[in-house]
C-alpha cells in the first residue's frame, strides 16, 4: 500500500503510474490545494476525483481506500460528524473502502479510550472499512468484538461471550482514569458565581474560567488604574502560568486550554488599542516564525501554539500551512528571524521539516529551531537536525522563554 495521495494533481501523477506499476493499493486523503473540505460534500469531491484519476491510469477502485481524515473533537467538534458524514457518501456514492485513524479524535481530552471507541462503532456503522486502531486497548478490541457480533461476523457470539468474561472498565481500568472527575474539580477551584473584589483576581479568575465575552470590558476597566504591563504581568501571564500547571498535571484538558487563551486574546485586543491610542508599543517577548511544512495542511496545532505564544506576549510570524522551503528561507532572512517553530502531522511530511531545517542553515542563517506535531518525537528531532522538540503548546512557550532570556538581545 502507498501512503499516500490527495486531490491534487501532481501528488496524483506522480503516485499513479507506480501504483500501476507495482500493483500496488493507495490510500487516498481527501484534502487538495485549498485544504481539508469543511464539508461532507467537499471531501465527496476530492475522493471521487482520486478514484476517477486512479481509473485513467489503469487502477481500479478496488484499490484505493479513501480515509475521510477524522480531526479532533477538542478543537474542531464540528468536524468530527462531517468525518461520519464523508464515510456514508463514499460508501454510498463511490463503493471503495475506507480507512481512518481513529484515534485522532480524542487528542487532547480525557478517558481517550471511551470516546475512541464510541467513534469506531459509529465510524463502522457509517461505513469505515479498515480503522488504524490501537490492538493493545482492551476497550478497543472490546468494541471491534462487540461489532463482530452486530454484524453478524461473530456467529453466535462465540467470540464475543469467551472474551467479554475478563473485559473490566471503570475507575482504574485503562478506560477509567479518574480523568473526568479531576478535570471537574480543576473548574470548581473558581466557580462562575465567584467574582473577587479586587478587579485583577477578577480578571485572572475570568481567564481561568475562560469566559472569553467578560475579560474584554474588564481589562478596560483596568486600564483606568494601571499599565498595560501590569496587566500582562499582574493577571494574563499568573492565569495562563495556573491553566498550564493543570494541563500538564492532567486537570485540564485541551478544550479548556484554548477557552482561557481565547480569554486573554480578547482581552490583549483592548490593549492592543489603547496602545496603539496612547501612541506606544506594546510589550514584546520576542519574535517566532511559525509554520506548517511544505505538503502538510493540517495547522490546528500550529494555530493553537500561536494563540497561546502571543498570550505570553511573543509576535508571531505566521506563514501559514503547506509552507514552501524557499518561502521559509526568504521570510527568515527578510524579518531577521532567530527562533522558528515548525510543525508537521504527517510522517510524510518530516522530509520536507528536514529539507526546511538544512536549506535554512545551508543559507548561513543563525537560527534555532523548534519541532512539534502528532508523529514526532525527540528521535525525529534528531533525524530532521531540529534544536528542541515541543509536545504541546506549553513546552513550546517554555522553550521560547528560555531562548529570549538567553539572547535579550533578540528581543
Amino acid at each position: 500500500m502507498i501512503n499516500s495521495v490527495n486531490g491534487k494533481l501532481e501528488t496524483m501523477q506522480a503516485i499513479f503510474p507506480i501504483a500501476k506499476k507495482y500493483g500496488a493499493l493507495v490510500l487516498g486523503l481527501t484534502l487538495d490545494e485549498t485544504g481539508i473540505p469543511k464539508t461532507a460534500a467537499g471531501r465527496l469531491q476530492v475522493a471521487r476525483r482520486i478514484v476517477e484519476t486512479g481509473a485513467s491510469y489503469g487502477i481500479p477502485k478496488e484499490d484505493i481506500l479513501i480515509d475521510p481524515l477524522v480531526l479532533t473533537a477538542s478543537a474542531q467538534q464540528d468536524q468530527v460528524q462531517v468525518t461520519l458524514d464523508t464515510l456514508k457518501l463514499v460508501k454510498a456514492q463511490l463503493g471503495v473502502q475506507t480507512v481512518a485513524g481513529v484515534s485522532n479524535v480524542s487528542f487532547g481530552l480525557p478517558n481517550r479510550p471511551l470516546l475512541n471507541s464510541t467513534f469506531l462503532a459509529a465510524a463502522v456503522g457509517a461505513g469505515l472499512s479498515a480503522p488504524i486502531l490501537n490492538p493493545g486497548s482492551q476497550q478497543m478490541m472490546a468494541t471491534v468484538t462487540t461489532l463482530r457480533v452486530i454484524n453478524h461476523q461473530d456467529k453466535d457470539a462465540q467470540t464475543y461471550i469467551e472474551k467479554s468474561q475478563d473485559w473490566q472498565f471503570g475507575p482504574g481500568s485503562q478506560s477509567g482514569n479518574g480523568s473526568t472527575s479531576k478535570a471537574k474539580d480543576a473548574r470548581s477551584e473558581t466557580p462562575a458565581n465567584t467574582v473577587p473584589k479586587n478587579q485583577t483576581e477578577q480578571l485572572r479568575q475570568l481567564i481561568l474560567q475562560g469566559r472569553k465575552e467578560e475579560t474584554p470590558n474588564l481589562t478596560r476597566q483596568l486600564l483606568a488604574a494601571k499599565s498595560p504591563l501590569e496587566i500582562v504581568n499582574e493577571a494574563f501571564i499568573p492565569a495562563l502560568d495556573e491553566v498550564g500547571q493543570k494541563f500538564e498535571a492532567g486537570t485540564l484538558f485541551l478544550p479548556q486550554l484554548m477557552q482561557s487563551a481565547e480569554a486573554v486574546k480578547g482581552a490583549q485586543e483592548v490593549l492592543k488599542d489603547y496602545t496603539a491610542a496612547q501612541g506606544e508599543t506594546a510589550s514584546n517577548q520576542g519574535r517566532i516564525l511559525l509554520a506548517t511544512v511544505a505538503g502538510d495542511i493540517h495547522d490546528i496545532g500550529k494555530n493553537i501554539v500561536k494563540m497561546i505564544m502571543e498570550n505570553y506576549g511573543f509576535q508571531v510570524v505566521d506563514l501559514g500551512k503547506d509552507v514552501p522551503i524557499e518561502k521559509v528561507v526568504a521570510t527568515i532572512q527578510e524579518e531577521d528571524i532567530k527562533l522558528v517553530g515548525l510543525s508537521a502531522l504527517m510522517t510524510t511530511t518530516v522530509q520536507n521539516m528536514k529539507a526546511t531545517i538544512k536549506a535554512v542553515r545551508d543559507a548561513g542563517l543563525e537560527c534555532t529551531f523548534i519541532i512539534g506535531g502528532a508523529v514526532l518525537n525527540e528521535d525525529y528531532r534528531e533525524f530532521v537536525g531540529a534544536d528542541y522538540y515541543a509536545k504541546d503548546a506549553l513546552e513550546s512557550v517554555k522553550y521560547a522563554q528560555a531562548f529570549f532570556e538567553q539572547h535579550p538581545e533578540w528581543v
